[in-house]
C-alpha cells in the first residue's frame, strides 16, 4: 500500500502541476510515473521534473559514475539508454584491450587517456618503441605502427604487395623453380623463371597469371623465323 500511495500521490501531483498543462491528457500515464525509477545505471530522483519537447518528456537522470544528464521517456522505458554512455565506453574499453593493430598492440592492462571526446590508447609497437594513439585511426588502419613502417622503405613495399607463392607453377612455356625466391620492386613480385629452350629470365608475377608473359621471347620470335624458311 505504501508503494501504491507514494505511486498515487507521485501521479496527482503530475496531474495538477502548472508545467504539464494540457499535454498531461495526451501522454501515456506509464511515461508520467517513473520518479524514483532505476533504469540500468540510470537513476531517476524522486523530485524529478521532467522537461517538455515535442510533445515527449525528458527525464533528468543521474548515473552511477556520478554524471548527471537528460533521457528521453521511451528511450529509458524500452531500455534503448541504460547508462550516460559509460556503458557502452565500458564495453569498448574492454574490446580494444589485448588487441593488435599492424605492428601495434594494446597491452591488457591499458588504460586509456581522454582529450576532447576522443579516447587515446597506450601501444607497444613490433620494433619497441611505445606510443600513444586515437582509437579511431587505429580501428580504421590508418595508423599500424610508431612510424617505422613508413621510415623503411622495404617494410613499406612488404605491406602494400599481394603476395601469392608461384614455386613449381609452369606458365607456357616458363617454369618457376621449386626454390625460387622472388624480388621486390616497384610494388610488385618479379619471379625468376626457366624456359623451355634453357634460357634463364625474371618475370613480373602478374604478367605470369594473366598469360602475358608465357616464353623469354623465343615463342615470339618462331613464327618469324618459320615464315622466311617457307620464303626460302
Amino acid at each position: 500500500m505504501g508503494h501504491k500511495g507514494a505511486a498515487t500521490q507521485r501521479s496527482t501531483l503530475l496531474e495538477n502541476s502548472e508545467w504539464l498543462g494540457p499535454l498531461y491528457q495526451s501522454v501515456p500515464r506509464p511515461m508520467l510515473d517513473i520518479c524514483g525509477r532505476r533504469f540500468g545505471r540510470l537513476r531517476i530522483p524522486l523530485d524529478a521534473k521532467p522537461e517538455i519537447r515535442k510533445r515527449s518528456l525528458y527525464w533528468p537522470c543521474v548515473c552511477d559514475c556520478g554524471a548527471k544528464t537528460t533521457i528521453k521517456g521511451d528511450r529509458l522505458r524500452t531500455g534503448r539508454t541504460k547508462s550516460c554512455g559509460c556503458l557502452r565506453g565500458s564495453r569498448m574499453r574492454d574490446a580494444m584491450r589485448g588487441r593488435r593493430f599492424g605492428r601495434l598492440s594494446i597491452p591488457l592492462d591499458a588504460e586509456p587517456e581522454f582529450r576532447q571526446h576522443h579516447s587515446y590508447w597506450p601501444c607497444v609497437c613490433d620494433c619497441g618503441v611505445n606510443r600513444i594513439i586515437r582509437d579511431e585511426v587505429l580501428l580504421d588502419g590508418r595508423t599500424k605502427s610508431c612510424g617505422c613502417l613508413r621510415a623503411d622503405p622495404s617494410m613499406r613495399r612488404a605491406a602494400r604487395i599481394r603476395t601469392y607463392d608461384l614455386c613449381g607453377k609452369r606458365f607456357g612455356r616458363l617454369a618457376v623453380p621449386l626454390d625460387a625466391v622472388p624480388e621486390i620492386r616497384e610494388h610488385h613480385l618479379y619471379w625468376p623463371c626457366m624456359c623451355n629452350c634453357g634460357v634463364e629470365i625474371v618475370v613480373r608475377g602478374d604478367f605470369l597469371r594473366n598469360g602475358r608473359t608465357t616464353s623469354c621471347g623465343c615463342l615470339r620470335n618462331e613464327p618469324a623465323t618459320d615464315h622466311r624458311d617457307e620464303r626460302t
